[in-house]
Formats: structure tokens, C-alpha cells, sequence
């Protein structure tokens, strides 16, 4: 069983990778672009359901927005 602090840590990995999915479909040719476009869903899609596994597990809702 994870901790909390484990369990935030995995969520911010999540975060991150999708900030390099992204960049890539910025920096990426036009026949990659779908790939990378469905990665990107699949990241957020994951970090959503990992969101919703902290909020029930341990109590917590995180604002990311509110941080900024």
C-alpha cells in the first residue's frame, strides 16, 4: 500500500510526462502528431483516475489550478 507522499509523487511523474508528450506535439512532424495527440489523452485520461484514487484514498482534493 502506497502513502500519500508516494501517491502524490506518482501524480506529479504522471504530470510531468504529459508536459513532454505535449512539447513533442509541438515539436513533432504531422504524421506524428496523432500519436502523440492520443498519448497525451491516455496521460490526461490516467491522471484524472490517479486524481480520483488520492481524493477517495486518502481525503485529499488537489487544485492544480489553485496553485498557479
Amino acid at each position: 500500500m502506497r502513502t500519500l507522499e508516494e501517491d502524490l509523487v506518482r501524480c506529479c511523474e504522471l504530470r510531468v510526462g504529459l508536459l513532454h508528450v505535449s512539447k513533442e506535439i509541438c515539436q513533432c512532424d504531422e504524421e506524428e502528431k496523432d500519436f502523440y495527440k492520443d498519448l497525451a489523452c491516455m496521460y490526461a485520461k490516467r491522471i484524472k483516475q490517479f486524481d480520483a484514487h488520492i481524493q477517495k484514498k486518502h481525503g485529499i482534493y488537489i487544485s492544480y489550478n489553485e496553485l498557479w
